[in-house]
C-alpha cells in the first residue's frame, strides 16, 4: 500500500498536467482501477496499492510527454461503438463519421459490395458492417500492424470483415465493388510541421499525403474505376481546404455526380463521385 490516497495522486497529477487535464487524469485513474469514472470519484479517499499508484503515475507521465490519451486508455469512441487503438493506427476522428454516413446511404440504396481502403483500426469498415448487415464489407491497409488492430476490433464487435494487407488496390486485383471508401493520408509537408505533438505520435504513414497532401487522391481516383462496377461510387475523406482540388481530380478522371459534404464544423470533409458506364 502507499501512504497517499487517490485524491492526493490526482492532485499531484494535476500539478504536473494542469487543471485542464482533470478529465483525462480521472479517466486514466478509472482505467487503472478497473472502475467507472463515477465510481472513482466516489472513492477518492481510498488508498491505492503500490502497483496501482505506479501504473497511474506512469500513465500520467506518458500523457505529459504527449502520448495521446486514447493510446493510454487503449480505446477510442467512434460512431455508436468503441474501438481498440494503439500506436499502430490513427486515432479515429468524429469527422470521419461523415464519410460513414454518406457511404451508409449508398449501401442502404443498393451498394452491397463495399471496399474500405486505408482502413487503419477498421473504423469506417466496421461502422458500415454494423449499419448495413446485408452488405459484404472488405478492407485493406498497407500496415500489417494496423490490420491486426482492425481484426481484433472486428472480433470484439462480432462483425464479419474480410481483411487483406497491401498498398491501396494491390490486394484486390480482378475484383470489383459497388462502393469504395477511403480515408487516406492527406496532411501536406508544410502542415506536418504545424501538428500538435500528440498527433505526431500517430503513425506518420497514416498522416502524410505528399508535399501537397494530394498524393493518395491522385492514385486512388486514377486506379478506382478498374475496381468499381458501372455506376459504382468512390467516397474519400479530405482535409480542410482540399474540396476544390480533390473534386477536380475526380472530374478529370471522368467521375460524375460529384458531391462535397461538410463536417460538423461546416468544412468540406468528404468528396464523392460515381463512375460512368
Amino acid at each position: 500500500m502507499t501512504s497517499k490516497t487517490w485524491r492526493r495522486l490526482l492532485a499531484d497529477a494535476l500539478d504536473l498536467l494542469g487543471p485542464a487535464e482533470r478529465l483525462s487524469a480521472e479517466r486514466l485513474m478509472a482505467k487503472v482501477r478497473g472502475m467507472s469514472r463515477a465510481s472513482v470519484l466516489a472513492h477518492l479517499d481510498d488508498a491505492p496499492s503500490a502497483e496501482e499508484a505506479e501504473a497511474f503515475q506512469k500513465d500520467v507521465g506518458a500523457l505529459h510527454e504527449h502520448t495521446p490519451l486514447q493510446y493510454l486508455l487503449g480505446e477510442a469512441p467512434f460512431a455508436d461503438f468503441s474501438l481498440c487503438v494503439d500506436d499502430r493506427v490513427l486515432i479515429p476522428r468524429f469527422d470521419t463519421e461523415i464519410l460513414v454516413g454518406r457511404a451508409a446511404e449508398k449501401a442502404q440504396g443498393g451498394c452491397r459490395r463495399i471496399l474500405d481502403l486505408c482502413t487503419g483500426s477498421g473504423a469506417v469498415a466496421l461502422a458500415l458492417a454494423r449499419a448495413c448487415p446485408e452488405a459484404e464489407v472488405y478492407a485493406s491497409d498497407i500496415s500489417g500492424g494496423a490490420l491486426e488492430v482492425a481484426q481484433d476490433n472486428a472480433r470484439r464487435l462480432d462483425l464479419d470483415l474480410t481483411l487483406r494487407c497491401g498498398d491501396l488496390f494491390a490486394p484486390w486485383q480482378g475484383e470489383s465493388f459497388d462502393l469504395i471508401t477511403a480515408n487516406p493520408p492527406y496532411i501536406s509537408t508544410a502542415e506536418m510541421e504545424t501538428l500538435a505533438p500528440e498527433v505526431l505520435r500517430e503513425p506518420h504513414r497514416a498522416l502524410w499525403g505528399g508535399d501537397d497532401g494530394l498524393l493518395f487522391y491522385k492514385r486512388l481516383v486514377k486506379e478506382a474505376p478498374a475496381y468499381l462496377k458501372p455506376d459504382g461510387y468512390l467516397l474519400c475523406e479530405i482535409g480542410a481546404g482540399q474540396g476544390a482540388a480533390v473534386s477536380a481530380i475526380f472530374e478529370r478522371a471522368g467521375f460524375t455526380d460529384l458531391v462535397i459534404s461538410q463536417d460538423w464544423g461546416e468544412r468540406p470533409r468528404v468528396v464523392e463521385g460515381r463512375r460512368g458506364r
